[in-house]
């Protein structure tokens, strides 16, 4: 589950200023952003996410609103792939062959935390193998945020507010302490590779594989460590790893730990590592709506807290 920020900044024409403060997103020139998100996504056409061109397809959205958090849950998928056989694995047998207009979805939910008065708000997506519906939510949710707020300035310049959504990343500080504790590489729907007479054959399961550090030590080599934040392409090579050879992984996790606290990350391109909180192991049911916002919680405390932020539990409820 990665999570982003969000905030609104204040723009000045074309002029290049000094980076202006961030604004009250409970208040934004009258508009309190979570209001806005809420009404926004509750008020989405049932084609809204149906993208002809792409060939992806995303449900209305279901929304929940908890005091300053708004959930919302879709089914997401791609559709197009006509001729596709779905099979009923109780008994081997075809069911149907996919058309056309026929898209293969899974259920996801995103999450946006808004506490009142804050600057800065929080945005959780909730990821399903290898699909989600929190990027399609920001994406749209950004372009419609363009129309709000527009105008004149307090100077009276030519104004617009930008609505920026980096991801969050671990400070470098705690990522330079911090130490590799394990590798988990994970392959979805893999064929084993058995005999044409098996009873097991073309059963697909859940794959996953760890690499560990040999009995005695806490933690794998510290180069290792440094060698994924620096170059995570070279890191995987050094492990025999890499899309050549490797084409059917789909993640590759690392547990990284101070002695107090642990976290995980899946490899990416990028240098310092985004924080995608892992919800649940391969193979396990997603959380429910409990859980998932304890989980919200506790990310978003930990956040606020290195802002020297007030987070209250309430919220959330």
């Amino acid at each position: 589950m990665p999570y982003r920020t969000m905030t609104y900044r204040e723009v000045l024409g074309n002029v290049s200023h000094q980076p202006k403060p961030l604004l009250n997103l409970s208040d934004v020139k009258g508009v309190d952003l979570l209001h806005e998100f809420e009404s926004w996504a509750r008020s989405l056409p049932d084609d809204h996410f149906k993208d002809s061109t792409k060939k992806t397809y995303g449900t209305k959205p279901t929304v929940i609103r908890r005091n300053r958090l708004v959930l919302v849950e879709m089914r997401t998928g791609h559709y197009g792939m006509a001729g596709e056989k779905v099979i009923d694995v109780s008994n081997h047998a075809g069911q149907y062959e996919t058309r056309d207009d026929d898209a293969s979805t899974v259920r996801t939910r995103c999450a946006f935390l808004l506490p009142p008065g804050h600057d800065r708000g929080l945005f959780f997506t909730e990821r399903q193998r290898h699909d989600n519906c929190g990027e399609r939510v920001i994406d749209s949710f950004k372009a419609h945020a363009r129309t709000l707020v527009a105008g004149k300035s307090k100077k009276g310049a030519d104004a617009n507010l930008v609505l920026e959504t980096p991801t969050v990343a671990e400070s470098e500080a705690w990522l330079a302490a911090a130490n590799l504790e394990d590798i988990h590489i994970v392959r979805y729907d893999h064929q084993q590779d058995v005999a044409a007479e098996s009873p097991l054959r073309g059963i697909p399961v859940t794959y996953a594989s760890s690499i560990a550090p040999v009995k005695g030590n806490r933690y794998l080599p510290k180069r290792l460590w440094t060698l994924f934040r620096e170059e995570p392409d070279s890191a995987l090579a050094y492990l025999g790893i890499d899309d050549a050879t490797d084409e059917d992984i789909d993640e590759v996790r690392l547990k990284v730990g101070d002695g107090e606290k642990s976290r995980e990350f899946i490899v990416g391109k990028t240098k310092t590592p985004s924080i995608r909180v892992v919800l649940t192991p391969p193979g396990e049911p997603p959380l429910n709506e409990t859980a998932l916002v304890d989980t919200i919680d506790e990310t978003a405390r930990s956040y606020y807290q290195r802002w020297q932020l007030q987070y209250d539990y309430a919220w959330t409820r």
